[in-house]
């Protein structure tokens, strides 16, 4: 008698990911010169919920007895937090529950942060936040794109998880790489127009013989 081997396969979701518009994984982005640059940061709720006291507790500031500098990657999250991270912590640990939906997403804005090539984002960086029922998403928007803004951006997720996507900026034309990641949104507009046009087309004969029976009518 042979025996049968049952095999579940699960699939597990990135606790991070960079996305671009729609909603894509994406690991590079071309932006124009003058253009805005907008990066995307995709992070699960699930993970979040799962992970939070480590989370909070990986962005402890270092002690105030420390050699005083300019923060590095491991700094930025932490210093940023200030005061901010006793109430992160003490939330997380709050009888060791799972902290609720609306907890969650106030407390995200502290436990994500971005930086470039290492660094703080430009002063002139605009970050907002958004979220679903499956994701959080942090953005990142930085106007009037110079080459200086070319670069490794990436986000983090306290000093639990990082994704880093590679920006850079041109002034010139776009690779057709890039111009090809268009092609399916333009295609969606022509095969719109195109249903369009195929009901017209369907609609326009009994349109023209009920105007065509009509006019007897009105000509007695």
């Amino acid at each position: 008698m042979r025996g049968h081997l049952t095999t579940n396969l699960t699939i597990l979701e990135p606790p991070l990911r960079l996305i671009d518009e729609q909603e894509r994984e994406v690991s590079d982005r071309y932006y124009k010169a003058g253009s805005t640059i907008d990066l995307y940061c995709q992070v699960s709720r699930s993970f979040l919920i799962k992970e939070n006291i480590k989370i909070a507790k990986s962005l402890q500031p270092f002690e105030q007895n420390q050699t005083k500098g300019t923060p590095n990657k491991s700094q930025i999250g932490a210093n940023r937090l200030g005061s901010g991270y006793n109430e992160l912590v003490s939330t997380s640990n709050h009888s060791n529950a799972k902290i609720s939906g609306l907890a969650l997403e106030k407390q995200f804005s502290n436990m994500i942060f971005w930086t470039k090539d290492d660094e703080i984002l430009p002063f002139i960086a605009i970050k907002r936040s958004s979220t679903s029922e499956k994701w959080l998403i942090s953005r990142v928007s930085i106007p009037d794109a110079k080459l200086i803004d070319s670069g490794n951006y990436s986000c983090s997720i306290g000093k639990v998880f990082t994704a880093i996507v590679q920006v850079q900026v041109l002034t010139g034309e776009l690779p057709a790489a890039v111009q090809h990641n268009a092609a399916p949104k333009l295609l969606r507009s022509v095969t719109a127009l195109s249903n369009w046009l195929c009901c017209i087309l369907l609609l326009l004969p009994s349109i023209l013989l009920r105007e065509t029976n009509r006019l007897p009518l009105e000509m007695a």
